[in-house]
């Protein structure tokens, strides 16, 4: 159930398209920042959101993953909008 909260959160958060950092950090004291990440990726994955820029390619641009690891370096999520 909280999944689809969150998830629901986020989409409303895109689709509204201001402030989307700021809305984002809003989230973390209810939800980890792993989750978080993880369902922007999803939504990505998905393709209900897509990059801003077409300079940037793919998750790279949002995202930087050292090589072979979970954890993740720099999470940019204002590099992405809602595919509406």
């Amino acid at each position: 159930m909280a999944e689809n909260v969150l998830r629901d959160r986020i989409l409303e958060i895109y689709k509204s398209d201001d402030g989307i950092n700021e809305k984002i950090a809003e989230l973390k004291p209810a939800f980890p920042d792993g989750e978080i990440i993880d369902d922007v990726e999803k939504l990505f994955d998905e393709g209900k959101l897509e990059l801003r820029s077409d300079d940037d390619s793919g998750k790279k641009a949002f995202l930087d993953r050292p090589e072979g690891s979970q954890e993740i370096t720099y999470f940019y999520p204002e590099k992405l909008k809602y595919k509406g």
